[in-house]
């Protein structure tokens, strides 16, 4: 792997999700490195390795593309400093003065932000993506605004300001200095609240020394107990000092490097048992925090000809992702625990699927969605993002401006969204009284659909009181729940036409054997609402591709909820026509007609939701529709609720009463009813 060229690097780091590795120093560029992550990337790679080196002396076994899948261009000045965000956004300082954003997706520039004087350290927010820290040789800390551009806070400190940080929970923001002062501040308001001072020795008041790096470890991932974050401070007098976040105490000192006028700081591994340094000299220093000794050990080794300017270890997820491709290296030093680990994740979360989607309470439904999503990210290593996901500043139009773009594309009416839900939530009680009431089994699906209605509107008035400011997890909610709710109300009405077939005694009349005909459309029925679900779930993740794939999958399941729903209408209408032209002995005494019509009229609007639905979806993003939030209550909520309100009224327990009527006069004797009664009811 070539960084392009023969410029010093001043700054490198993995992307949170350990699919990219972005270099960047003193040509201006930023390049960025894509980790291989299957097979065939593999051979392409070892086959142009080989060809660079004598068959004799090569034992490829690469882990990143050695050609940069982008070069960023912009800045104006040597780039000093890298952060990414979860979402696979980075940021970049450079001594031109500005910070800009950028994305893998992108080519170009998101954003830029304008500083007064060189800006030495940048660093996202850990928990929300939306804010960042910086800090320049003005000696004024900054809190960014991303979607707006714009400082929230700034704070003067009165000395340049050399390296920042934020705690592990994004609670308290850190920035170090140039004469050895660590400044700790409350992130809302930037009120202080500790400073340390770095000095060669603790009771020598004189020696001062810059602060070249800060890095805090996730107390969740720490050998230590749970709570005890730790901050690790470089400085340049060739020290690395962890202390702890609780009580600013002094945890370990650490040495062995040199570092007496570089930038070079040190980094904890993913689990904080780690800490790796370069040095001045041509070496790379690992301490083992987790060793227990009172003197911390280290191993040390050479790797370059000059100054190692940066050192860091790859994240988990690399290793996850470098261990799909049968790297060689990787299998040798790891045993098979890990895939191991991988089958019993998957098989968990299949298990909780079977154990909560056949049950129809509340409770179930939401750990449902909720293991969907979690199964469906055990096969992309993006994390699931809890706040707003910053891959929506990515949208450009067509003459390459900025759009703003965000979650939504208004701000989601409180109102509409609380009087919706609370009209479901009075029908779907009703329903679920009339289930008791009337033992309608089959309509299961159809009542827990409203439930999924409650919830997705109940999120969306969430996200009204958030807006503009939205969180992630409001978002998905309303999207998955009323996405897929309608898929439930469809199962029902398959299983009425089944019942009203067996009521007018006119099973010779489908087209579809009658054993057949429910089973066929709910397996439809199934196949479009996981479609529809997993495709919400995979969007979760929070990346733009996955944004993308994510909606053709929810497309190709509003697909196939169409065509089974227009082969039902077609199943429905010949079998009326059927029983119109020749009708049954029962088709006079049975008001079959009437739950014809409510059949129709409630696949009508389903049918025509499911195609509102795909055209908002193959808009896409910056389609009409999701900028105008009345079309969803328009082709969404308003038909159905008529839905649930037309099932209510017309409740298809009056065709199980005709059938277990005609059950009682003419198979009591034989135990003929108990039997059908079971079959009529229990078929869910």
């Amino acid at each position: 792997m070539s960084s392009g060229g023969t410029a010093t690097i001043w700054t490198a780091d993995f992307s949170l999700g350990g699919r990219y590795l972005a270099v960047a120093g003193k040509d201006r560029f930023i390049r960025l490195f894509k980790v291989l992550t299957t097979d065939d990337e593999r051979m392409d790679q070892q086959m142009h390795d080989s060809q660079q080196v004598p068959a004799s002396k090569s034992y490829p076994a690469p882990v990143f593309l050695s050609i940069p899948i982008k070069e960023f261009k912009g800045h104006s000045g040597e780039i000093l400093t890298l952060s990414w965000s979860k979402n696979d956004f980075l940021l970049s300082g450079s001594t031109d003065k500005t910070v800009r954003l950028w994305h893998p997706s992108q080519l170009n520039c998101l954003r830029v932000f304008q500083h007064n004087k060189t800006v030495t350290s940048v660093s996202f927010h850990p928990t929300d993506d939306r804010f960042f820290l910086s800090g320049s040789f003005d000696a004024t800390l900054r809190l960014w605004n991303i979607p707006r551009t714009s400082i929230i806070h700034s704070l003067p400190v009165a000395d340049i300001i050399t390296a920042v940080a934020f705690a592990p929970d994004g609670k308290v923001a850190i920035c170090g200095t140039f004469n050895g002062t660590c400044v700790f501040l409350n992130t809302e308001g930037l009120t202080e609240r500790n400073r340390l001072s770095i000095r060669f020795s603790e009771t020598n008041s004189s020696a001062c020394f810059k602060i070249t790096g800060l890095q805090t470890s996730n107390p969740s991932d720490s050998f230590e107990t749970p709570g005890q974050a730790r901050l690790m401070i470089t400085a340049n007098d060739s020290r690395v000092r962890i202390y702890r976040l609780s009580d600013y105490g002094l945890e370990t000192t650490l040495e062995g490097i040199k570092n007496q006028s570089s930038q070079i700081h040190a980094r904890f591994n993913d689990t904080g048992d780690y800490a790796l340094c370069g040095s001045e000299g041509d070496e790379v220093h690992i301490w083992h925090l987790g060793s227990g000794e009172r003197k911390v050990p280290y191993e040390r080794f050479h790797t370059h000809s000059e100054v190692v300017t940066n050192a860091i270890m790859a994240p988990i997820a690399t290793r996850q992702l470098v261990d799909l491709t049968k790297d060689p290296i990787y299998e040798l030093c790891d045993s098979c625990a890990s895939g191991l680990n991988d089958l019993l994740d998957t098989l968990h979360y299949l298990y909780l699927w079977i154990l909560t989607f056949f049950s129809p309470s509340l409770p179930s439904v939401v750990f449902f969605i909720r293991d969907l999503i979690l199964f469906i990210s055990i096969f992309d290593p993006a994390p699931l993002p809890d706040s707003l996901p910053m891959m929506f500043l990515v949208h450009r139009d067509d003459a390459g401006a900025d759009d703003g773009f965000s979650l939504y594309h208004y701000h989601p009416s409180i109102a509409a969204a609380v009087i919706v839900a609370l009209v479901f939530i009075g029908i779907t009680i009703l329903h679920f009284w009339q289930l008791i009431q009337k033992r309608c089994w089959f309509m299961i699906p159809l009542a827990t659909g409203g439930i999924l209605e409650v919830i997705g509107y109940a999120a969306r008035a969430k996200s009204g009181q958030e807006s503009p400011n939205w969180t992630l997890g409001p978002y998905i909610i309303q999207a998955i729940f009323l996405l897929v709710a309608p898929a439930l109300y469809a199962a029902s009405i398959y299983m009425e036409l089944g019942r009203i077939i067996v009521m007018v005694e006119g099973e010779s009349r489908s087209l579809i054997p009658l054993k057949w005909l429910t089973k066929m459309f709910i397996i439809g029925d199934l196949v479009s609402f996981f479609l529809q679900a997993g495709g919400g779930g995979y969007q979760s993740s929070g990346t733009l591709e996955a944004l993308d794939n994510g909606a053709k999958v929810i497309i190709g399941g509003l697909f196939v909820q169409l065509v089974f729903f227009g082969l039902f209408i077609v199943v429905a209408v010949a079998f009326n026509w059927s029983i119109n032209t020749s009708p049954t002995g029962r088709s006079h005494v049975v008001p079959w007609k009437k739950h014809m019509y409510v059949l129709y009229a409630g696949s009508v609007l389903i049918m025509v939701r499911s195609i509102f639905r795909a055209v908002e979806y193959l808009q896409g993003s910056d389609g009409y529709i999701l900028k105008h939030e009345a079309y969803l209550y328009v082709f969404d909520a308003i038909l159905m609720v008529l839905v649930m309100v037309l099932f209510s009224w017309y409740h298809p327990a009056e065709i199980l009463a005709i059938i277990l009527q005609r059950g009682n006069d003419n198979g009591m004797k034989l135990g003929f009813v108990p039997a059908m009664h079971h079959r009529l009811t229990s078929d869910v």
